[in-house]
């Protein structure tokens, strides 16, 4: 925040499921002149939505396990942006 005071950084991401997300929406709505986006997370943490709802994105755990070759596309459009992450996915295959 303190760069973004001194016109340093204009906007930042926040990743929902990580910790801190609910300090960092709170920062945020303080400070309407900061550009926030989202980050979509598939790599770190646990899902935000039920892990049994997207198999191939998690290990036994319930954690992501960030091996993007086990992802399928159907649980991938489950858990969001499909279009966006299909182009991610498909570049260097």
């Amino acid at each position: 925040m303190e760069a973004h005071r001194f016109g340093t950084v204009s906007s930042a991401s926040l990743m929902v499921n990580t910790l801190g997300f609910l300090e960092a929406v709170s920062l945020a709505k303080s400070t309407p002149s900061l550009g926030v986006g989202l980050h979509f997370n598939l790599t770190y943490g646990t899902p935000a939505t039920n892990p049994l709802l997207v198999p191939s994105l998690v290990g036994t755990g319930g954690s992501f396990h960030g091996n993007h070759a086990e992802w399928t596309y159907r649980d991938i459009a489950h858990y969001g942006q499909f279009p966006a992450i299909r182009s991610v996915l498909t570049l260097g295959r």
